[in-house]
């Protein structure tokens, strides 16, 4: 991972997968691989029967949460099996961030153009329907949402409007977020040993960040 922190450029999904790796060490994630795989294809056939009808976020999404069901993890929200990849898409729960990579790994493979919204606490998806954007939250059903959901969430959760939260979040970033969210689960587990593990790579994607890096 930290190998991975150090490139000029960080790829989030092998991110992820280096995180499963390092819950279970020798872990082959080709089968989670090929099932990602998978379901970009049946994106894809969908696509492809529904021609110039089909919009983008409505296939991803009807496909994901409304056939996979994949949905958010209330009862059990800061477990480390929420914040992996491979867990979740076993499990088909997670939270947001994680099932927000989840869409991003089949959107990406499907050649569907979509990016993290990284609001803070909770992390939305952006869909683009050609020039338009389309926002879900993939840990509620993927729900759509408007601008004005969004700024609701804000206001609820007194926080002030920034811009850039709105931005399409980098690759790092939201790598980041991701480790900080398994450092606070083994935290409270108990884990301390393995989230003190994590501090070496934080503090180089931390810096990194700091320094204005978008890769």
């Amino acid at each position: 991972m930290l190998r991975l922190a150090l490139r000029p450029r960080i790829a989030l999904e092998s991110g992820l997968w280096l995180m499963s790796r390092f819950e279970t060490p020798g872990l082959d994630v080709r089968p989670f691989q090929l099932a990602l795989d998978a379901c970009a294809a049946e994106v894809l056939q969908r696509l492809e029967r529904g021609k110039s009808r089909a919009r983008p976020s409505d296939v991803l999404i009807d496909y994901l949460a409304g056939e996979l069901r994949l949905d958010g993890d209330r009862d059990d929200y800061h477990h480390p099996h929420n914040v992996y990849l491979h867990t979740a898409l076993t499990r088909r729960r997670g939270m947001p961030l994680t099932l927000t990579a989840l869409y991003l790994c089949v959107a990406r493979r499907a050649s569907i153009r979509a990016a993290a919204v990284a609001l803070p606490g909770h992390v939305m998806l952006r869909i683009y329907d050609g020039d338009r954007g389309v926002l879900c939250d993939p840990f509620n059903g993927g729900k759509r949402l408007s601008e004005r959901d969004c700024l609701g969430y804000l206001a609820d959760h007194g926080l002030p409007f920034q811009p850039h939260w709105f931005d399409d979040a980098s690759e790092a970033a939201l790598w980041l977020r991701h480790l900080r969210n398994l450092q606070r689960a083994f935290t409270d587990l108990g884990l301390s040993a393995d989230a003190r593990e994590l501090r070496p790579v934080v503090s180089v994607l931390e810096q990194r960040l700091a320094g204005g890096a978008r890769a």
